[in-house]
C-alpha cells in the first residue's frame, strides 16, 4: 500500500489548513484483500482463474432525463431554478472495468488517527 501526503495550497483553499492524506491501494493488494475477506467470511479459499486473471468492477451510472415542455424546452423549478428530472424516463447504465495489477484505488481522508 502506498500512502502519499498532500498539503493544500493556502491560495486555493484558505479555510482548510489541515493535512489531507491520499491513500492508494494497488490492484494486487485489492485482489489479495478481497480473497482474504472471502476466506474469513465464508471459510473457503479461492484462486483467481488463470484464463481470466483480472477482477471486474461493476458500476451503475444514472442517466438523467429532464422533463420538457411541448415546445422541447427543458422545464425548471419555478422557485429554485433547477431542471426537473423525469424519473420514469431516466435510465441506469451498467459499466464494467477490469482491475489489474497496474490499477490503483485512491481515496482521500482529512485526519489519520491510530485507533
Amino acid at each position: 500500500m502506498i500512502i502519499i501526503f498532500d498539503y493544500l495550497s493556502m491560495a486555493i483553499m484558505p479555510k482548510l489548513l489541515e493535512k489531507k492524506m491520499e491513500i492508494k491501494i494497488s490492484g494486487y493488494d485489492v485482489e489479495e484483500a478481497i480473497l482474504d475477506f472471502v476466506k474469513s467470511k465464508y471459510g473457503h479459499s479461492f484462486k483467481i482463474s488463470e484464463h481470466d486473471p483480472c477482477m471486474t468492477l461493476e458500476s451503475n451510472e444514472r442517466i438523467w432525463v429532464y422533463k420538457k415542455h411541448k415546445n422541447g424546452k427543458v422545464k425548471t423549478d419555478p422557485e429554485h431554478g433547477y431542471k426537473l428530472v423525469d424519473h420514469d424516463k431516466s435510465l441506469t447504465k451498467r459499466t464494467f472495468t477490469t482491475i489489474g495489477e497496474c490499477d490503483d484505488i485512491c481515496f482521500y481522508v482529512k485526519d489519520v488517527s491510530d485507533e
